[in-house]
């Protein structure tokens, strides 16, 4: 599919740029500023973490013409899950029409890396940029040996958007960011197993003191019927996503909603706790209950449970 195009162009566009956003700061002969550079680069001093389905972020740092150049900044969670256990794991001869009696585990290895980057700096104003993030989730069979261990799912999310910083008081709600994009989400398969979709959305994030709300509605760019390898999927995953995030001390809670009052489908909502190992680790727990937990399943009720490692600093 075009996507692993895509993908690996986006790829090997911006690891240059990173490259040379670091030698910049190595022809610095005085030690201080050349120091001032790296942490600069890197995001140091104000970047704090985001959360995942799409997480809301929590006392973000501008991203301005001063501060982001072309780092790799984080997007959603990042993270890696050597247990993830679905109770309701799809039969794998449901998948690939009753050709084999071999099944998938229900326990399996889940991971995600996301990072993002400013492209245009102060495209509007100081407080406005143009960024690209990449997203890719895989679900692997690691301890299915009957199956040799293969990757069940893997799912790709390059997007596009424009970040405008704002200070916008609604109901004693700091309205502090608004980001209005562009995703495409596929699994890279072909035929049979192929699932993709295109959307258009806004993000509304809101916060006050450690408490974090972001509203994400979408429009699906619609394709012909007999190219849609979904064409019902907004009846699983709806119009719009809900998170919410409680930092408390070192602690984070994070809860999804999506797809409330659905008259199809039940709704779909996923649970998060992160603490802390050290400063660029934290134990990672999810829970996810309802629909579109991967691509290939999007259809298929899941309840997952998982336990890991996340990543909690910038990508360096």
């Amino acid at each position: 599919m075009t996507s692993k195009y895509i993908i690996c162009g986006f790829i090997l566009f911006a690891y240059p740029l990173v490259g040379a956003g670091l030698d910049s700061c190595k022809m610095i002969r005085d030690g201080t500023k050349r120091l001032a550079c790296y942490d600069e680069f890197h995001g140091y001093m104000e970047l704090t973490k985001e959360n995942d389905s799409d997480e809301v972020e929590l006392k973000q740092k501008p991203e301005n013409s001063k501060s982001s150049g072309f780092a790799l900044l984080p997007h959603k969670q990042s993270f890696f899950m050597p247990v993830s256990y679905n109770t309701d794991r799809r039969p794998v001869g449901e998948l690939l029409g009753g050709t084999t009696d071999k099944e998938f585990d229900n326990l399996e290895t889940k991971f995600q890396i996301s990072f993002k980057m400013s492209l245009w700096d102060e495209i509007f104003d100081k407080d406005s940029n143009l960024m690209v993030a990449y997203s890719q989730k895989s679900y692997w069979q690691m301890y299915n040996s009957d199956l040799s261990s293969p990757f069940r799912e893997t799912n790709y999310e390059p997007e596009v958007f424009i970040s405008k910083k704002t200070n916008i008081d609604i109901f004693g709600l700091d309205l502090s960011e608004i980001n209005i994009g562009f995703v495409h989400e596929s699994n890279g398969r072909s035929n049979l197993f192929s699932r993709s979709w295109n959307r258009g959305y806004a993000k509304l994030i809101l916060q006050n003191d450690n408490f974090v709300l972001s509203m994400k509605p979408w429009i699906r760019v619609n394709e012909d019927l007999e190219d849609d390898d979904n064409p019902d999927i907004e009846d699983y995953l709806g119009h719009y996503e809900l998170s919410m995030l409680y930092q408390w001390h070192d602690t984070e809670f994070s809860v999804m909603l999506r797809n409330l009052n659905s008259d199809k489908h039940q709704e779909t909502y996923q649970v998060n706790w992160l603490f802390p190992i050290n400063r660029k680790i934290d134990i990672y727990f999810e829970y996810f209950h309802g629909y579109g937990e991967s691509l290939i399943d999007y259809g298929h009720l899941s309840k997952t449970f998982g336990v890991g490692f996340s990543i909690n600093d910038s990508i360096e």
